[in-house]
């Protein structure tokens, strides 16, 4: 996968025609879209398409889930739940594995997490729905299935929470 995504890009820069379509799914003939590729041009012409400092500098972003745990831990709770929660998150093997290749559904658990911090603040009265919304487009953009499950369990948490606000007496 991540030599095919390297030779769409080295096609698309050579031939200078920019792709519509991102990497296949699982699905013959269907494909996620294009952003992934758009994620990948910056560090490809930063390193000049190295693969292996491609595939470093995304290990490297996808090691930042650490201290987004410390932070969620931290919020939801207090600081010693935010270093029990890094804690896990260093010592998972799902979370080693994702962030030792580079592959667009390895972005999800980052994804995720930045989702729970949102809704926690959305819950709070700090943000607006509209970035879950942002957040769960990228959660279709990098991974269907996981997008599946997170989309129905959001709609019906924003919905109570939405009529718990509405009915709420003053």
């Amino acid at each position: 996968d991540q030599g095919r995504d390297f030779l769409a890009w080295k096609e698309m820069v050579e031939s200078k025609k920019l792709s519509l379509i991102g990497p296949p799914t699982g699905i013959d003939g269907v494909f996620h879209g294009v952003w992934w590729h758009w994620m990948l041009l910056p560090v490809f012409w930063l390193w000049k398409g190295d693969p292996t400092k491609v595939v470093l500098t995304f290990n490297v972003t996808a090691s930042l889930i650490i201290p987004l745990a410390f932070v969620l831990g931290k919020q939801l709770r207090d600081e010693e739940m935010g270093i029990i929660l890094a804690a896990a998150t260093t010592v998972s093997p799902f979370f080693i594995s994702s962030a030792a290749q580079l592959w667009h559904p390895n972005v999800v658990p980052i994804v995720t997490f930045i989702l729970v911090l949102a809704v926690w603040q959305v819950v709070r009265g700090n943000w607006s729905f509209t970035i879950i919304a942002a957040i769960l487009g990228a959660l279709f953009e990098f991974e269907f299935g996981t997008a599946g499950i997170f989309l129905p369990a959001f709609l019906i948490s924003i919905l109570i929470y939405t009529a718990m606000q509405f009915f709420a007496p003053a």
